[in-house]
């Protein structure tokens, strides 16, 4: 090959380079904006699935709080019963009532 063989090949390549980095850096940019477009969806999707996840579990820890306190009023109705049956409880007739009247109002 001679010189001006080569020189015209350098020159071409020179301009394919260039062209090359032009499509690269376009490339780039528009791949950086789908990539941010399909995080933002898959954020949108996620958040909303575990703010339901949370609605739900929260759902499930007030019941279980409900099904606790109710439990417990029980047993203490039934043990104060069982006191007042046993002639234990003469001045607490008062405060059995109010505990039983609290049970009736969490059923």
């Amino acid at each position: 090959m001679d010189a001006d063989g080569l020189e015209r090949a350098a020159d071409l390549l020179e301009d394919a380079n260039a062209h090359l980095r032009d499509w690269l850096a376009h490339y780039q940019t528009k791949l950086t904006g789908r990539l941010c477009g399909q995080l933002e969806a898959d954020f949108e999707v996620a958040r909303k699935r575990e703010d339901e996840r949370f609605r739900q579990r929260q759902g499930e820890v007030s019941t279980l709080i409900e099904q606790s306190t109710l439990a417990r009023l029980t047993r203490e109705v039934v043990a104060l019963a069982i006191k007042r049956r046993q002639g234990q409880l003469f001045d607490e007739a008062g405060q059995l009532a109010a505990i039983e009247r609290s049970a009736e109002e969490k059923r």
